[in-house]
Order: structure tokens, then C-alpha cells, then sequence
């Protein structure tokens, strides 16, 4: 087959031979912006005219063979070229910031854009070749040409897919580009108040010499004095009222904050490039910077200060004590016994001790700055930027530690009495068994039971409707995001991961029911699936699960919903052989199918370590604490849905003040977590009336401390699995599980600790999970 007549193929052919050389870096990136753009529109217009084209081919003609190669085969191809472009793009624009601010040699930047240039042009022609030998093939009639043919006519054509990325690719160069003019900008002003401090310190250093020269003079002056003694004091006065002092370091200030000011308190900046995402990072550059000249750099040029105003205020004072020695000398034999070269003396050597104390935080300002206050810092990601250090910290931290160390002495005083009550509590708690407190911490979760009709609103779990979400507008976001890159073309996989009552389920069925409404799989162990009429019953293998989704269910591009990870794992199957396969299928299947999957924070930190699971996802979103506002309105929202009304226990309306007040002791008790919130408040409500309840936030016992290492080591094993029953238990410690642990599991089950189910599992009782993960996982 002969290459199709067409401008792409020369345009491949010339790629970088318009670039700019390595002397004229201005023009690069109009360059590249302008090169990027011009592949793309050619190579638009050609898959638009073969897209055209196909709805009149038929199979078997030359001309579709070429239109399937430009769509499945070539554009692919294309899309890493301007890949490439745009990686340029980056890397020169990055340069031209750590040109700009004295950490790059000009030379270095000519170097790379050279080899940059090379680079372009050897890849254009690669791919211009490698083109032409294809359709070489192609025409020859190769057999595995024709196979892979047949298989692109069964296929749905990708090219408007590719269309869109192509058109994003190039939306990166522009971002890239204007985000560089933002950060020129910027940069422009960090090292204008680098400039500003300098001058700072040049002004300080510069009064403390010209007090020195001043002293120098009045000293030789005084040495050689013919005058009289009123003549003498007359011209001391009139030294001294010549004296004058400028406030440098409120000029400073002033310039800084009004510098500081121009930045912008929310920044988006471009911090490197990977597969088809330019990586963004958002930062507050105007209180980030702030809180850093104020820690670091603004105690220094204080010091620097007072030495400049001590040394000011001192040789003042030599000045006025040398007048009034003058002035109350009655004769020549008192004046030369008054030693007025003495009080110079002091000042000289006060000054010259001044000037050596300022020239060591000169060189440690200015040592700070230069390292620190760099914008450029941004692109090292290995450290954090504008980071504080200890000392600063220290710093800002003592500024109100008087005060508060009064009052706290005030409050200890009264609260002593209080402290010896509770030391009493203390010795009653010592002599509680293990089992005691285990009863007394779960009987203080049990709801109210005479309250049925309120109760459930709060306890239920999962999803229950779309006017109960709040508080997670950030995730839903993000999720909402990721679906639509996925729907772009893009992998979509993502990972939720927190403790337990956090909130995974919740989310995942929201997002099921707002993107994939219909178009929903629910992978779950022991549950039949029933696709295209053919039905499987998931075991706890999750390849062989996957492989049947992947024959009867990938057609209307679902979402894969697996809900709690961890339970996928028995005797013969290892959690960590399902992840692997889970890793897999991603890799394979991530662009037809979108993949969510939740997991606890302590299994998402252990497969995380193993297997890194996260670069098999596309995202990982961590659902921790929420903040008091949020889960008073979540509880609010509940409330508002049982018809109840919430009053004091006298029956008088509670007011808003007093509902914040309690739902922030709620918040407290459940560490942020929602869904231990939402179980605080349903513990807490009792009944007055038929329409009428009241809070009363019951006493907040913790879990005891496990009495021995089998304890702890049973109850980490069942909670890593979330749910297990004893033959799997058994496999686990062997013979040991008879010895030691079948007492210990009836025990915890009498004590309540541990719950069975209908189906003969086991699992650690939900009040009490997220307390032991902290006590034994350390999570």
C-alpha cells in the first residue's frame, strides 16, 4: 500500500525543522504551543475526512484499511508525539523560572532546548517511517495485518475519543504557558521583597558606620578642642539634635505586606506532567509566604533593628553625657579631669560590637532567603515549600504563653479539688475486670429501645437517598471528576478507603446511583451474578469473578462496584492474590469498565505496602474525619426526617445554640467519624413524649486495655478480614486455634466483644471496631 497522499505525512516529515535555535529561548514556547497545535489540526482533519469516508467504504477496499490504521493504529502514535511536545513544553518553561531566579546557567537551558529540539524533529521522522512501513504492510496483505483489520471493523471507532484528548493535550500547552506568565509574575515579587530586605539592611548597616565616623569625628575634634566651654557645649547640642533615625524596619513592613498582598491566596501551579495529566498542586502563595517572613525572616531583620536603634540611642546618650560634663565645669582643670574621649570610647566599641552582631544575622537572613525563599522551590516536591521550621514555630507558639500560662495556673488551682475526685473514680476503676468495663463500654452504645420510630433514621447504613449526603462535597467532586476523564477516554479506577462507619458505602452507592443508574455491578462473596442471562455465583476467587464480568458485562461500559475489599479472602484464596487479579483487570479493563472499590484505611495501608496499590487506581480518596459543622447539619438533616421535635428535658424548644453545643460533644466522642456521630446521637436521644425527645449525651467509657497478646492477636486477625467464622480462624494458627483460642472466642462472644451471625461468621461488634483498631493496629 502506498502512503496516502496527504499534508500529515510531509507535515511528520518537516516536525522541528521551524523550531527556534538555542540562541533566540524567547520564541520556544510560541514554538512548541504553535507546532503541538499544528499536528493536531492536521491530523484532525485527516480522521475526520477518513471518518467520513467510512460510512460509504466497504470492507476489504484500500482506502478503509487505511481509514481503520489512522484511527485505531496512528493516532495513538500521534497522541505520544504531542505528549512530548507538551513534556517540552514544561521542562522549558520550568527552566526559564530557575533561569529567572539565579538557580540555572543560561547555557544549561541552551543545552537542553537544543537536545529538546533534536528530540522533536528524530521523533517526527520515527513516526513518519514507521507509518510508511505499515502501510506497507497493510497493503502486502499480511495475514496478521487482515486478522487485526477484521477485529477494528467489530469494534466501535475510537476516533472521536481521540479527538477530545488530542484537543485536551493541546489545552495543556496553553495552561502551561499562561500558569508560567503567573508565576514570572510572582517570582517578581518574592524577589522584590528579597531586594527590600536588603535595602533594609543596608540602611541599618549604614547608620551604625555613620554613627561610627560621627563618633571618630567629635573624639579628634574633642582631643584638639581650643573653644570655650560654651562654644564646646553649643556645638554638642547642636551634633546631637542633628541626629536623626528612620523606622527601617516598619518601612520594611509596610512594602512587605503591601507586596504580599499581590499574590494570590488560591493558585493553581503546574508541577510536572505524567501519561495525560499535567500534575497541579493548590497552595494560599499569599499566606504560605506570609507565615514564612514572619517565622523566618522577619525575627532576624528585628534583631537587626534593635542593634541599629541601640547603637542610635546610644551614641545620643554619649552626646548629651559629654555636654553636661561641659556644662558643669567651672574651670579648665575640671574640664580636662571630666575624661569626655570616655564616653565616645564606649560608643565606639558598643557600635563595633553592633555592627559585628548584625554582619552574623546578615549572613543568616541572607543565607535563609537565598535557600528558602525561592519560588522555584515549588518544583522540588521532595520537600515541603516554605516550610517552618521548629524554632519559628517555638517562635510564633510563645508570643502567647504568658497569658496562657496564667490562666491555666488560675484554672489548675480551681479544678484541684476536682482532681482528687477523680483520682478516687481512678482507684474504683482499678478494681473493674476486664469484662466489666467490656459490658459497661458496649451498654453505653445501645441505643434507647423505647424509641423506635427515631432510632433507625440514624443507625441505618449504606446509601438512603441523595438528600442525606453532606458533608463530603470534596469527594463527590472528585468522583464526579474522574467520571468524566473516564468518560474522555481515560482509565477510571478509584479507591475509597477509611475506618469503619466512615461513609465508603454511602458514597459508592451515590455515585452508582447518579453515573451509572441501571448500569451498576455489584461484586460481592457467596452472591449470585446474573449478566446477559447467564448467571455465576461469586466464590471468594475474584479472578474468576472478574473473568466472567469481563465475557457477558463489559458491552454498556459499567461501573464495578466492590463494596469492603476485605471480605474477599478465605482459606485458599489470600487477599492479596485478589488485589493482584483486581490490579490486573484494572490495567486491562479500566477504560470500559469504571472500577470503584473500598477498602478500610488499615488494609489500604497494608496492600499499599505489599503491592502499591494505588498506581493500579487512577485515585485514592480517604474518607477520615468531617468537620463539626458538617456532622451537626448530617444529624440535623436526620432529625429534621423523623417529624420529632427536639426539646430539654423539661419539655422547653431547645435552641440552635444549645444543638450546636451538644453536636459538638458528639463530634468530639466520634473523632470526626459520621457514622459514629450519627450513633452518639441515636445512644444520646430518649423519649419525653410521643413527638417530643430529649438528648442526654450518656457517660463516654472507653474500651479497657486487651489483658493478654492471644486477645489482641485473635482481634487483629478478625479485623483485618472484617468478618470470618472458625474453620478459616482454624487454617490460621493451626493446631494452636484448638489449644488456645476456641475458649477465648466463646469468651469474647459471652462478653459481647465478638457478634455471630445467622450465617455462623463472626465479626467484632461495630461500636466497638474503629476503638480496637486504634488499641491493637495502632491506626
Amino acid at each position: 500500500m502506498e502512503t496516502p497522499v496527504h499534508p500529515f505525512q510531509t507535515l511528520l516529515e518537516k516536525t522541528g525543522s521551524d523550531l527556534p535555535g538555542p540562541k533566540d529561548l524567547e520564541s520556544v514556547p510560541a514554538a512548541l504551543e504553535l507546532g503541538a497545535a499544528g499536528l493536531r489540526d492536521a491530523f484532525v482533519e485527516l480522521g475526520s475526512h477518513y471518518l467520513e469516508a467510512l460510512e460509504h467504504l466497504k470492507p476489504g477496499d484500500l482506502e478503509e484499511a487505511v481509514a481503520l490504521f489512522v484511527h485505531f493504529k496512528w493516532t495513538e502514535r500521534v497522541k505520544q508525539l504531542l505528549f512530548l511536545y507538551r513534556d517540552v513544553l514544561f521542562q522549558h518553561l520550568k527552566g526559564k523560572v530557575l533561569l529567572a531566579d539565579g538557580k540555572l546557567e543560561e547555557t544549561a537551558l541552551q543545552r537542553h532546548w537544543e537536545q529538546s529540539a533534536v528530540a522533536l524533529r528524530e521523533a517526527g521522522h520515527e513516526l513518519a517511517q514507521w507509518a510508511q512501513d505499515e502501510f506497507t504492510e497493510f497493503g502486502n496483505g499480511n495475514p496478521v495485518a487482515r486478522k487485526q483489520l477484521e477485529q477494528w471493523r467489530l469494534q466501535n471507532n475510537p476516533w472521536k475519543v481521540y479527538q477530545a484528548q488530542l484537543d485536551t493535550i493541546c489545552a495543556q500547552g496553553s495552561f502551561l504557558r499562561k500558569n508560567h506568565q503567573e508565576t514570572l509574575a510572582f517570582l517578581d515579587v518574592f524577589q522584590k521583597i528579597y531586594r527590600l530586605s536588603g535595602d533594609m539592611i543596608k540602611r541599618c548597616t549604614g547608620k551604625i558606620k555613620e554613627l561610627e565616623v560621627l563618633a571618630e569625628e567629635t573624639k579628634t575634634w574633642l582631643e584638639t578642642i581650643k573653644d570655650s566651654f560654651t562654644k564646646i557645649a553649643s556645638r554638642l547640642e547642636q551634633a546631637e539634635s542633628g541626629l536623626s533615625l528612620s523606622n527601617y524596619l516598619e518601612a520594611f513592613i509596610q512594602g512587605m505586606e503591601s507586596l504580599v498582598a499581590s499574590l494570590p491566596e488560591k493558585w493553581q501551579v503546574a508541577l510536572g506532567t505524567e501519561g495525560g495529566l499535567v500534575l497541579r498542586s493548590d497552595i494560599d502563595l499569599r499566606k504560605r509566604t506570609l507565615q514564612w517572613l514572619e517565622g523566618e525572616a522577619l525575627p532576624l531583620l528585628y534583631e537587626v533593628w534593635e542593634l541599629t536603634e541601640a547603637g542610635f540611642n546610644e551614641a545620643r546618650m554619649a552626646l548629651s553625657n559629654i555636654r553636661n560634663r561641659v556644662l558643669i565645669a567651672d574651670n579648665k582643670e575640671q574640664f580636662l579631669a571630666a575624661n569626655l574621649i570616655q564616653p565616645l570610647m564606649r560608643n565606639q566599641a558598643f557600635l563595633q560590637d553592633s555592627l559585628s552582631k548584625s554582619a552574623d544575622l546578615i549572613v543568616l537572613i541572607d543565607d535563609r532567603m537565598q535557600e528558602y525563599f525561592r519560588l522555584s522551590n515549588l518544583y522540588d516536591t521532595s520537600h515541603p515549600f516554605l516550610s517552618m521550621s521548629m524554632q519559628s514555630t517555638v517562635r510564633q507558639l510563645g508570643a502567647s504563653r504568658t497569658r496562657t500560662l496564667d490562666s491555666i495556673l488560675r484554672w489548675g488551682g480551681k479544678r484541684m479539688a476536682f482532681l482528687q475526685g477523680l483520682w478516687r473514680r481512678v482507684e474504683r476503676e482499678e478494681q473493674l475486670s476486664f469484662s466489666e468495663k467490656t459490658a459497661r463500654y458496649i451498654e453505653s452504645r445501645q441505643p434507647d429501645t423505647s424509641n423506635p420510630h427515631y432510632v433507625p433514621i440514624f443507625m441505618t447504613r449504606g446509601f438512603v437517598g441523595a438528600s442525606f449526603a453532606v458533608g463530603r462535597g470534596a469527594e463527590m467532586g472528585h468522583l464526579e471528576n474522574l467520571t468524566r476523564q473516564w468518560e474522555a477516554g481515560f482509565r477510571g479506577a478509584a479507591i475509597l478507603s477509611g475506618p469503619r462507619l466512615s461513609g465508603k458505602t454511602f458514597l459508592g452507592e451515590w455515585a452508582a446511583s447518579r453515573y451509572f443508574q441501571g448500569k451498576t455491578i455489584r461484586l460481592v462473596p457467596g452472591v449470585e451474578i446474573s449478566l446477559k442471562g447467564r448467571k455465576s455465583t461469586a466464590t471468594y476467587n475474584l479472578e474468576e469473578a472478574l473473568d466472567f464480568l469481563k465475557k457477558y458485562g463489559m458491552n454498556n461500559r459499567p461501573l464495578l462496584w466492590i463494596d469492603d475489599l476485605e471480605l474477599w479472602q478465605d482459606s485458599n484464596h489470600t487477599l492479596y492474590d485478589n488485589a493482584r487479579s483486581l490490579l490486573q483487570f484494572n490495567d486491562q479493563n479500566a477504560t470500559r469498565c469504571f472500577v470503584l472499590v473500598s477498602m478500610s484505611h488499615w488494609v489500604h495501608r497494608q496492600l499499599q505496602a505489599q503491592l502499591g496499590i494505588d498506581r493500579g487506581f487512577q485515585a485514592s480518596i480517604a474518607l477520615d474525619e468531617m468537620s463539626r459543622e458538617e456532622i451537626a447539619k448530617a444529624i440535623l438533616i436526620r432529625h429534621g426526617a423523623t417529624h420529632k421535635k427536639l426539646v430539654e428535658k423539661d419539655g422547653t424548644e431547645i435552641t440552635s445554640s444549645q444543638f450546636s453545643s451538644l453536636a459538638k460533644q458528639v463530634w468530639r466522642r466520634a473523632d470526626g467519624n459520621i457514622g459514629e456521630a450519627l450513633q452518639w446521637w441515636a445512644v444520646s436521644i430518649l423519649c419525653l413524649e410521643e413527638d417530643k425527645v430529649y438528648c442526654e449525651l450518656p457517660e463516654a467509657y472507653s474500651i479497657p486495655e486487651l489483658p493478654d497478646t492471644d486477645t489482641s492477636l485473635l482481634l487483629a486477625e478478625i479485623l483485618f478480614q472484617k468478618r470470618t467464622n472458625d474453620y478459616r480462624l482454624r487454617k490460621q494458627f493451626g493446631p494452636a486455634f484448638q489449644d488456645r483460642y476456641v475458649d477465648l472466642v466463646r469468651r469474647l462472644l459471652g462478653m459481647g466483644l465478638l457478634t455471630r451471625l445467622p450465617d455462623g461468621s463472626l465479626e467484632v461488634r461495630e461500636c466497638a471496631v474503629n476503638a480496637l483498631v486504634g488499641k491493637i493496629l495502632n491506626v
